[in-house]
């Protein structure tokens, strides 16, 4: 499907800049929210990266806002994996101009490329893209 498709490489776009501008992304402590740090040690929950968007931290996750409209939130895992669900990518879609999908057939979609193998389904909803070395 085009939608997962263009979310898909919107991700990688996403974990390219954060790991572009953060020199790690995490908590202080485990009951303390998640930010990065920057080069500088500054602590950040929320801003914008010039030439890029704007990025939040949430709960487990980080939601990134393109300049280009395409917006791409996502998740870690206790493992430090980067794992996305159907509603995620029904934000994305309707972030490109996409409306009237339901979460569930994206989760079809994501079931379906799992099932090919082309993503990994880590836990009863949620995927990772599948490591390439």
């Amino acid at each position: 499907m085009d939608i997962v498709d263009g979310y898909l490489i919107g991700l990688g776009a996403a974990m390219a800049v954060l790991h572009n501008h953060f020199l790690s992304v995490g908590r202080s402590e485990p009951t303390k929210p998640l930010m990065g740090w920057t080069i500088d040690n500054e602590h950040r929950r929320n801003g914008s990266i010039a030439g890029v968007g704007e990025y939040s931290f949430h709960g487990y996750g980080c939601r990134i806002e393109f300049e280009e409209g395409p917006v791409v939130d996502f998740d870690w895992n206790a493992d430090g994996e980067v794992i996305f669900d159907g509603w995620r990518i029904k934000q994305y879609a309707n972030s490109i101009g996409e409306e009237g999908w339901a979460v569930d057939d994206f989760t079809k979609c994501l079931k379906d490329y799992a099932v090919s193998g082309e993503l990994i389904a880590v836990e009863d909803g949620w995927f990772r893209k599948r490591s390439h070395s």
